[in-house]
């Protein structure tokens, strides 16, 4: 813990830290999520945390969430992809026709980022491949719901994609995506 630095470009709060030091959480039987974007030394911040809490004689248990994920699931990601426009790593797994995609933030502007110092790390959206997403994009405005887009635009793994705002769907962020062959 010791060699942790504050500098202010990290943004780490040292009292916080020194706290999770003592390891009190842990027979509190409380969980800790770490998060940040890319490079801000979220690895290095557990990975501390963990030794402190080996020489205070706690058993640990370290994943990232690739590793959380693929134990879970009992399959490997199949794919890892930079969307440098919209700011993030994407980890995708499939367990037959259902993939799960998960996001990293690689920027502090990126609307992920946002969210996850905003609500916490959790589900951000669900996703439906249509046929083409132009198609359906001018169905579902026409039934009344908001976009957030108004054309398809570049997604990950191939596809294009366009959002549906949440306050027309319930509160869940909504994405809709097909093979970018289509929708071209």
């Amino acid at each position: 813990m010791e060699k942790i630095t504050y500098d202010q470009q990290r943004n780490l709060d040292q009292n916080k830290l020194q706290r999770l030091a003592d390891c009190s959480y842990i027979s509190a039987g409380e969980n800790i999520l770490i998060t940040g974007s890319t490079g801000v030394g979220k690895s290095y911040i557990a990975t501390a945390l963990g030794y402190q809490a080996c020489i205070e004689s706690y058993r640990v248990m370290y994943y990232n969430a690739n590793k959380l994920f693929a134990k879970l699931l009992n399959t490997e990601h199949y794919k890892m992809e930079e969307v440098a426009s919209e700011g993030v790593i994407t980890s995708f797994f499939q367990i037959g026709d259902v993939k799960i995609e998960l996001l990293q933030a690689t920027k502090e502007s990126s609307a992920i980022h946002s969210f996850v110092e905003k609500k916490g790390e959790g589900v951000h959206h669900i996703a439906f491949a249509v046929d083409d997403v132009n198609t359906e994009l001018a169905r579902l405005k026409s039934e009344g719901f908001d976009a957030i887009h108004q054309e398809a635009k570049d997604g990950a793994d191939g596809k294009v994609i366009a959002f549906l705002h949440p306050k027309s769907t319930n509160r869940v962020l909504t994405e809709i995506c097909s093979d970018k062959n289509v929708t071209e």
